[in-house]
């Protein structure tokens, strides 16, 4: 029975990362229905899993989990966005700070070569590729919180960041935006570099409000229903 039950933990995680990644990468659209039966044969995986995956992705705020309608992926309202932001202010410009003043030359390498792989994903051209950038921006600002080596920061932050809607503008980005917030992860790897953890909480903070305004303009350009 113990065997069972580690068994089907693992399968419902790997169900819960599997999901959560298609739905921040924009796979699972807004507004699109998860159908348990479709989503097991895509995983290869049985409804158990997937259905214990559901119910942890709508208590944390990304599926709604609707009788006799199933799960649906849940929109951002502008109320939404203000406390995501109002949280990634408060929480990872603190992560950043207390980052410069504790991490070591391995991950500013880390970071480093994250930084080089975003900017060529986001250069334009037929190469331009906002899912692998989505994808490096989210191992990125995880190195960084996980580099100030607080534990429960790095819990809290992580529900936050993992929904970052960020990683639901990127095309929305204006060449201009997407050369801006490169320049920022070069900056904070800067302050790393001179362990200057006011620094880098300015950058990081800079960074976060011009992904704010970003995708208030994206919000602003959709059609109203």
């Amino acid at each position: 029975m113990a065997n069972d039950k580690s068994e089907n933990d693992t399968a419902t995680e790997v169900a819960y990362r599997a999901i959560r990644d298609r739905i921040l990468s924009g796979e699972h659209a807004v507004g699109s229905h998860l159908s348990s039966a479709t989503l097991s044969k895509s995983l290869a995986l049985s409804r158990t899993p997937v259905r214990e995956a559901l119910r942890r992705l709508a208590a944390e705020g990304l599926v709604e989990l609707i009788a006799n309608r199933g799960a649906h992926v849940i929109g951002w309202t502008k109320k939404d966005a203000e406390e995501i932001f109002e949280l990634r202010l408060l929480l990872e410009c603190h992560a950043c700070a207390e980052a410069a003043r504790r991490i070591d030359s391995e991950t500013i390498a880390e970071l480093a070569d994250l930084a080089r792989q975003m900017a060529e994903c986001a250069r334009p051209g037929p190469n331009q590729d906002f899912k692998s950038l989505t994808q490096l921006n989210s191992q990125f600002h995880s190195a960084i919180i996980a580099a100030s080596g607080n534990k429960r920061l790095s819990v809290l932050l992580t529900s936050v960041v993992e929904f970052s809607i960020q990683a639901r503008t990127f095309e929305a980005y204006s060449q201009e935006d997407l050369a801006r917030s490169m320049e920022h992860h070069h900056e904070m790897l800067q302050a790393f570099r001179e362990g200057d953890g006011d620094w880098a909480r300015s950058v990081m903070y800079g960074h976060l409000r011009a992904a704010y305004h970003v995708f208030q303009r994206a919000r602003e350009k959709e059609p109203t229903s």
